[in-house]
């Protein structure tokens, strides 16, 4: 698997020596979930730009939006930086340990 155009996501608050194996179903849709795979989970990844993510004026609404990163944890976006044609090279965000407590958003990714 391979991500096309990344945008790179930094998660602040999490250990930059630390990696996990998230488990991941490889289709959910169908019944049984035909299968899954381990997916490594750090504090840097490679996020693939959504169309939404292209230029900080389009990000900047989103700036402050909290997301479940699929078989993660819930990510809330605190700040980003572009390269000098205004296109988003890297969102900092912060994660959430204890999930009990943050209401789970709609939006995944």
């Amino acid at each position: 698997m391979a991500v096309l155009d990344p945008i790179k996501l930094v998660i602040t608050n999490y250990p930059e020596d630390q990696f996990e194996d998230m488990y991941s179903e490889n289709n959910p849709e169908v019944e049984g979930g035909d299968g899954g795979r381990n997916i490594p989970f750090s504090a840097n990844f490679g996020l693939s730009a959504m169309t939404l993510w292209k230029t900080a004026k389009e990000i900047l609404p989103w700036c402050r939006l909290m997301v479940r990163l699929k078989s993660a944890y819930i990510v809330k976006c605190e700040y980003f930086e572009k390269d000098a044609e205004g296109n988003v090279t890297e969102i900092h965000c912060t994660y959430f340990l204890n999930q009990n407590r943050v209401m789970i958003p709609a939006v995944f990714m």
